[in-house]
């Protein structure tokens, strides 16, 4: 069904009417309304991706939309699905927000090495990017690389507040262990 989604989503660019149709889990040219993804039972991020849709469909490819719609379904736990927002969105034009939270993604799904370098992208795109520092300091001090997650903690701001945005989970704590000690 990935695949799927991934062809209806190329052939007809981010988010088109089959390509909404395949991540709403409805049936798109026939399929079945089931796509086998298991289900999340986060409802705060459920509660968000409906608005997030209905946004975006009324402004196709909107940056700023789709990346609202691809944190929807990371917080309701469909990594698959913002995975796909996120990469089709990317072919498009790629920003330190998107690449960040691909990163954060990739991270989720257990691709440490792909989420470094999607922090590393994020960071060239824009080097002021306090997320995806946050995010890479916290993966490599989660590889124990503590020299290097502390020389990336010590670019953030002592204003960095750790519990907004797109960060990976205990990005916050980690931060301020590297900088305690």
């Amino acid at each position: 069904m990935i695949t799927q989604c991934a062809a209806l989503a190329k052939k007809h660019q981010v988010l088109s009417a089959p390509a909404r149709a395949c991540l709403a889990d409805k049936a798109a040219s026939g399929e079945a309304e089931s796509n086998g993804w298991p289900k999340s039972h986060n409802t705060t991020g459920r509660a968000r991706l409906e608005p997030a849709r209905q946004a975006l469909a009324a402004r196709p490819g909107d940056l700023a939309g789709i990346a609202r719609l691809a944190y929807a379904y990371l917080t309701a736990g469909e990594l698959q699905r913002a995975r796909l927002v996120l990469d089709h969105a990317l072919e498009k034009r790629s920003t330190a927000k998107l690449l960040n939270l691909r990163g954060v993604i990739s991270a989720q799904l257990a691709e440490p090495q792909r989420a470094l370098a999607f922090f590393d992208r994020a960071l060239k795109e824009n080097p002021l990017s306090q997320h995806a520092r946050a995010n890479k300091a916290a993966l490599l001090a989660a590889f124990g690389l503590i020299a290097a997650a502390r020389a990336e903690a010590g670019r953030l701001p002592a204003t960095f507040d750790a519990r907004s945005g797109s960060l990976l989970s205990g990005a916050g704590n980690a931060i301020k262990a590297l900088r305690a000690r």
